[in-house]
């Protein structure tokens, strides 16, 4: 059938390809011609991400160059008003997909345990960081926290550090934690000096 299937896909990445292409050529600070879809799905996708496109165009327009893989996948997770883990809580059965602590409380037991029998082989280093890196919901660390009660002295002298970027993600974490201590960084930069227990 014309304009569906294998064809109809060919016809509008071929479409979308050669505008590409256009914009490629423009000098640096000129701005991007229209964008013309030849379909709906084309054009109901640019509308739902219609941000992404403007950050790019706005970039262009100043002379930056065009947005690395990194900057991309940044504003797709961290835009404040549509990034996907800083406008939601994308876990569990109610989202997109669940993690081993979220299945069961074992996954972060074990961790615990590792994690203690290295402190104890350490020599107990008191003070001592314990972070994790992008926390979820918290559910791990508060399963490793929980474990290594059971080990003297060692939790008290845990201090819990979180590098987690979405703000709707440290709201359910410090809920996860009430009842514990908990100091939040944007990246690992902002980890304390000390001896560093990584999750």
């Amino acid at each position: 059938r014309k304009g569906t299937g294998a064809t109809g896909h060919s016809r509008s990445g071929s479409h979308l390809n050669s505008q590409l292409s256009e914009l490629k050529s423009l000098p640096p600070g000129s701005p991007p011609p229209p964008l013309k879809l030849p379909s709906r799905k084309w054009r109901d996708l640019i509308r739902q991400y219609h941000w992404l496109f403007e950050i790019g165009a706005a970039n262009r327009a100043r002379g930056f160059a065009p947005m690395s893989l990194a900057e991309f996948m940044g504003e797709c997770l961290m835009h404040p008003a549509h990034g996907y883990y800083a406008t939601r809580d994308p876990f569990g059965q109610a989202g997109d997909f669940t993690t081993a602590p979220e299945i069961s409380q074992m996954f972060g037991e074990m961790i615990g345990i590792c994690l203690a029998q290295v402190w104890t082989d350490q020599c107990c280093p008191d003070p001592f960081v314990l972070a994790e890196l992008g926390p979820g919901r918290g559910t791990l660390i508060a399963d490793v926290l929980r474990t290594i009660r059971a080990v003297p002295s060692m939790a008290g002298a845990a201090r819990v550090q979180l590098v987690e970027t979405s703000r709707a993600l440290r709201k359910r974490q410090a809920e996860t934690l009430a009842a514990h201590e908990v100091t939040w960084h944007d990246n690992v930069a902002g980890l304390p000096d000390g001896p560093l227990y990584l999750v």
